[in-house]
């Protein structure tokens, strides 16, 4: 959450992303239509936002909600299901 998130829960400008084999940083801008879409995330899950340590992308059915990951074959899924509807 901290990657796209600060501690006041304001949506940040860019994140850094580490490759794991690398070593290399990248620096991700965030675009204004992924930004209407954490305004709209931190409106439907504040609570999982105010905790800097949950998960942007998290598994529904634990508790506390925000502190599981989703696995690797379900975020596969929806990143399909959004490039099918872009």
């Amino acid at each position: 959450m901290s990657d796209v998130f600060d501690t006041k829960g304001n949506i940040k400008e860019s994140f850094e992303l580490i490759e794991m084999k690398t070593k290399k940083r990248n620096q991700i801008g965030i675009s204004p239509k992924i930004r209407e879409a954490l305004q709209w995330y931190a409106e439907v899950y504040p609570r999982v936002v105010e905790n800097q340590e949950h998960y942007l992308f998290f598994a529904k059915k634990k508790f506390p909600q925000g502190s599981s990951h989703i696995g690797r074959n379900q975020a596969w899924v929806l990143i399909q299901t959004w490039c099918r509807d872009v």
